[in-house]
């Protein structure tokens, strides 16, 4: 019809390797949201923390840009059970001998795109790519000090669930099983 315009579809795309200094710009940009500190200030220490995940075995980095602007990031990567155990006080409760079990990691959506089903399209990407990777199981962690419940909710829409609900640690634990079927 005449007069009427039609919104395009945003284009939304995934890589997996982005600059380093793009990447930790995001991911400081997201904390300092979230903490209520100057955006504009250097990423401390987010350099570090890529470099940290990125060393582990069978890493992904995920990155999410909407028209070429990078909105997100999200990473994972294999855990010996030994350091999961270490690591996840409530990892008995979740972990059988043999298992490939893949953890989530610094889940990053800038806060004006949240909401909008992208950080439900980064989750479900790496989903999938993991299960590629062999992972038979993927655990993640949402520290209780932030808003957990739209977190819970995606990571419950996605086929998460709450692993060892009423231990007395500062985050909830959810994982994800991979069906035999892949």
């Amino acid at each position: 019809m005449e007069g009427e315009t039609t919104e395009k579809e945003p284009e939304v795309t995934f890589e997996h390797d982005c600059p380093m200094e793009e990447l930790a710009a995001l991911m400081w940009e997201v904390h300092a949201e979230k903490h209520g500190l100057p955006k504009d200030s250097a990423p401390q220490g987010s350099e570090e923390v890529i470099r940290g995940i990125m060393a582990k075995p069978n890493a992904t980095e995920l990155i999410l840009r909407k028209d070429g602007e990078l909105i997100g990031c999200a990473f994972s990567f294999e855990e010996s059970e030994k350091e999961l155990k270490k690591e996840v006080p409530c990892a008995n409760f979740f972990t059988r001998n043999g298992e490939r079990v893949f953890k989530i990691k610094g889940v990053n959506i800038k806060l004006e795109y949240r909401g909008q089903g992208f950080g439900k399209k980064m989750m479900a990407q790496l989903v999938e790519e993991t299960g590629q990777k062999g992972a038979t199981k993927l655990i993640l962690s949402t520290p209780k000090n932030s808003d957990p419940i739209p977190a819970r909710r995606l990571y419950e829409k996605l086929g998460f669930r709450e692993v060892a609900p009423n231990q007395p640690q500062d985050s909830f634990y959810m994982q994800y099983e991979y069906s035999e079927e892949k």
